[in-house]
């Protein structure tokens, strides 16, 4: 019998070179892309809520360490679930490990961003050259 091998798009990239920490995401597939954009929207939204709590604890005379500690380990937290949530549950713990710094949802996203807008240029241009020529 013949082999049959699908080739749904699937993107698999391994971290730091270790085969043990895979993330893969396929940025054809609707439904992630649809839970791409809702990460995008969660960060946006909750950078706010985190920057409105970050003047009120500047504010504080006592604590200020504390819970300025406290805020930034729920916004790690938060981001960590919405990447999971979006990449699959473990992605967070394959790329991040144990780690709590926000410069690192930097790097995680700076290496996906480019496989997702290609596969959303491609998607796009068959009816960009339509409106381009003026059939649109």
């Amino acid at each position: 019998m013949e082999k049959v091998r699908y080739n749904d798009g699937e993107i698999r990239l391994m971290v730091n070179d270790d085969p043990n920490r895979v993330i893969s995401f396929n940025p054809e597939d609707i439904g992630f892309i649809n839970r791409y954009f809702e990460l995008c929207d969660f960060i946006e939204r909750k950078q706010a809520e985190y920057l409105k709590e970050a003047a009120e604890i500047d504010k504080l005379e006592k604590g200020r360490e504390r819970r300025g500690f406290r805020l930034y380990q729920t916004m790690c937290e938060d981001i960590k679930g919405q990447i999971d949530y979006v990449f699959g549950e473990g992605t967070s713990k394959a790329f991040f490990g144990d780690s709590i710094r926000l410069d690192m949802f930097e790097q995680f996203l700076s290496g996906i961003v480019p496989y997702v807008q290609k596969a959303r240029a491609d998607k796009m241009r068959p009816y960009l050259e339509q409106k381009a020529g003026g059939v649109l």
